[in-house]
């Protein structure tokens, strides 16, 4: 039960930003790979590295890495370090992480991508295609195109685009990038001239 405290313990301080409490943590024993167990809480599953990614606590991301924290374990919403850091724009985080080994050839770095791109990150989703993202993984129907068009984001639409992004490619409801983009005219433009339909 001790241990059980102070791993959770170490989730908390992670999660607030804590880094002395975290070191101390750690110094002690703490798992840092444990995961907050509580069904009924929003962060059920959620690792130490996974709640500080999200809150972008860089340092104390740091010290989990260097303390063996698995970089590619998934939370209850099969969301990683990655993904969480990408989507809120933690670029430095995204960087630790991959230069640390966070897979980033499978699911996870397109999902990370994709979230990166619905939040506007632009810088995110540059290293994330340099690090083998698929810009045309779709994550439940829609492709991080789609989401870039739907919210407005023309940097980062020209960027999938440039990057191989399939102008034409539909969601679950037959639709594509160009629908999505209608209240942007400027997207609009950018799509009909690279043969978007």
């Amino acid at each position: 039960i001790k241990g059980h405290k102070e791993d959770m313990e170490l989730i908390k301080a992670a999660k607030t930003g804590d880094n002395s409490r975290v070191e101390k943590l750690i110094e002690n024993g703490a798992d840092v790979n444990a995961k907050y167990k509580d069904e009924y809480a929003f962060n059920n599953g959620e690792t130490a590295l996974i709640a500080a990614a999200k809150r972008g606590h860089k340092e104390i991301v740091e010290k989990l890495i260097e303390s063996g924290a698995d970089l590619n374990v998934n939370n209850r919403y099969d969301e990683t370090a990655l993904i969480v850091a990408a989507g809120r724009g933690h670029k430095e985080i995204v960087e630790k992480l991959i230069e640390n080994g966070a897979d980033v050839k499978d699911i996870d770095c397109d999902i990370a991508l994709i979230s990166a791109a619905g939040g506007g990150h632009k810088e995110i989703v540059e290293k994330l295609i340099e690090n083998g993202a698929d810009v045309n993984a779709k994550y439940d129907g829609d492709t991080a195109l789609i989401f870039a068009a739907e919210l407005g984001y023309k940097d980062i639409v020209e960027l999938l685009i440039n990057a191989g992004a399939e102008l034409n490619k539909k969601n679950k409801i037959g639709k594509t990038a160009l629908f999505y983009a209608k209240d942007y005219e400027d997207i609009v433009k950018l799509l009909t001239d690279k043969g978007a339909k």
